[in-house]
């Protein structure tokens, strides 16, 4: 290929990222490699697709603008790549074959078939670790679209299409492919260079098999108990809660492999918790979901639990909002979540758990690091600094307000003014990954939603069914698969938003109508199912947007020698 001499077209994805347009996958990658190599400072994720290159880096550090121009301007050569060839079995059993067939007016055998001959090859990675973007999709299977609606959990192993790709799920996840099958080829291993099976340019030949020996593939599980390895400051787990993890600022880096970045759904209750305590911001706390763990300390710690829930040391009750200390020997319980669906727990030190790709995070759907709490796990504690005092969190509307900055998708007058105008609320079927919204109101037969799992053909016109939607649904032009960032607005066909969570998928394929503010990707962080929810625009040069600082909300100092305020 020849060298890329034009200037390329950029989209703004929220305040900390943005989109390159590229002529295909192939410039998508080579402009990927390009940007990495200019070791830009701020630039934290660099993300090839099909026709775009998603840059993400901190606002803090440099300007997005600047960085989106230089990278639309440079020029690049797309390198000739010596291709590996991958013959992967797949056991054609998926609940979508047969609509896919109908869709595509094949038989179900013929889709095999046809499956069997094409020359597909790996055009890029993303969505989750290792997840292939097989291009070469043939006719009519190429027209086939992603599902009305994503499902909740596609199991591990699945093989799928949609959009114009091929794929397999590494690991059981939300997503909104057409399942035709599933092999058991294991496509990411965290702990051996260079983490992912197949790479850009390899080839796959599929083959169609009755059964399969093995379908185990990495993912969520069973492990092995955490361990602090004799560290004199540590903490036992008594009891999990229903959902703990360990959060810090989250993965950077990896994103072209797949790997989400995970760290805190509410960035801002876990900086205070940080603070208060006086951790470093990039220090792990604990992320308490619904109900909270009982933990055990080996040494006296300081801990800060920023959220509205209850917290005993030894069965008394202790005092919100303030710092606390708990003595060796003691238990520390904390209680359920009574409003929003989060709390943090900041621990002085901060928590040691061993670092997988950068990162302490623990994500809800790859297993890369330890995944929620489990009793009998002990959890190291770093050396505490200088404690601070008390906090104060700014109130939150309820219904939710959450502001969002419009694109880069174009959404129609109509489609606008319904989102923005309507107020939705938050579907049992969410959770780090993504929040699904439900309108409050069905519409009429024009607007209905079919079913979730419904399949069309690319292009085609939707038709009226039974459940409301709170959105006119005909057809919106598709798009490529492209990068995709924490607090992004997905649409998909059926009308109903879903809220990108810290564990969503690095690329993504429905429409982007917005990306909400960083004040209120704390706020989406801390809804739970049934709460209400409305949208507004956001304009550049509202401050009421702009988080407070973490050190702004924390007062006070606590005495070196004493568990009081000084």
């Amino acid at each position: 290929m020849g060298a890329q001499l034009a200037r390329r077209a950029v989209a703004r994805l929220g305040r900390s990222a943005g989109l390159v347009l590229t002529g295909g996958p192939g410039e998508a990658q080579a402009l990927a490699a390009a940007v990495r190599s200019e070791r830009w400072a701020g630039v934290e994720d660099v993300v090839p697709a099909a026709a775009s290159v998603g840059i993400v880096a901190d606002a803090a550090v440099t300007s997005v603008s600047d960085v989106l121009d230089h990278a639309a301007a440079l020029v690049v050569t797309e390198p000739r790549r010596g291709a590996r060839r991958f013959d992967v079995e797949v056991c054609f059993d998926g609940a979508d074959l047969g609509a896919v067939a109908e869709a595509a007016g094949l038989s179900a055998g013929t889709v095999v078939a046809t499956l069997e001959g094409a020359r597909l090859s790996v055009g890029w990675l993303g969505f989750m670790p290792g997840f292939p973007y097989l291009v070469g999709l043939p006719p009519p299977l190429d027209a086939v679209a992603r599902l009305d609606r994503p499902r909740a959990l596609v199991p591990a192993g699945a093989f799928g299409l949609a959009g114009g790709y091929a794929g397999i799920y590494p690991i059981a996840t939300p997503g909104g492919w057409n399942v035709l099958g599933r092999t058991s080829l294991v496509l990411f291993d965290p702990d051996q260079p260079p983490y992912a099976t197949l790479s850009p340019g390899d080839s796959v030949q599929l083959h169609a098999v009755q059964s399969l020996i093995s379908t185990a593939v990495p993912g969520l599980g069973l492990r092995a108990l955490i361990t602090a390895a004799g560290r004199p400051r540590r903490a036992l787990v008594i009891e999990p809660g229903v959902l703990t993890t360990v959060q810090d600022l989250g993965r950077v880096g990896v994103a072209h492999l797949g790997v989400p970045r995970a760290g805190p759904a509410d960035p801002q209750s876990h900086a205070v918790a940080n603070g208060a305590v006086g951790n470093a911001p990039d220090a792990a706390t604990l992320e308490i979901t619904l109900t909270g763990p009982t933990l055990q300390f080996g040494s006296a710690s300081f801990v800060a639990l920023v959220g509205d829930c209850p917290m005993w040391i030894d069965g008394r009750e202790m005092p919100p909002a303030s710092v606390q200390l708990v003595g060796a020997g003691q238990s520390l319980r904390i209680g359920a979540v009574r409003s929003g669906a989060r709390a943090y727990l900041g621990i002085a030190g901060g928590i040691d758990v061993p670092p997988r790709l950068g990162s302490r995070s623990a994500d809800t759907v790859t297993g890369i690091a330890p995944g929620p709490l489990q009793a009998g796990d002990e959890i190291a504690l770093g050396e505490p600094g200088r404690v601070r005092g008390r906090w104060a969190l700014p109130a939150r509307p309820a219904p939710a307000v959450l502001r969002l900055e419009l694109g880069p998708d174009e959404a129609d007058d109509s489609t606008l003014a319904r989102l923005l105008g309507s107020e939705w609320v938050v579907h049992p079927e969410s959770n780090r990954v993504g929040t699904r919204l439900s309108p409050t109101e069905p519409v009429g037969a024009a607007g209905a939603v079919r079913a979730a799992g419904s399949v069309r053909a690319a292009g085609s016109v939707r038709t009226a069914g039974s459940v409301g939607a709170a959105l006119p649904v005909a057809a919106r032009p598709a798009i490529g698969s492209r990068a995709t960032v924490t607090g992004a607005v997905q649409l998909p066909p059926d009308g109903c938003p879903v809220l990108l969570g810290p564990d969503h998928g690095t690329v993504g394929g429905y429409p982007v109508v917005g990306v909400l503010t960083p004040a209120s990707v704390g706020r989406a962080g801390q809804l739970r199912p049934g709460n209400r929810v409305r949208f507004e625009e956001w304009h550049p040069g509202d401050l009421s947007e702009d988080l407070v600082p973490a050190d702004r909300l924390v007062s006070g100092w606590m005495a070196p020698d004493a568990g009081v305020l000084a």
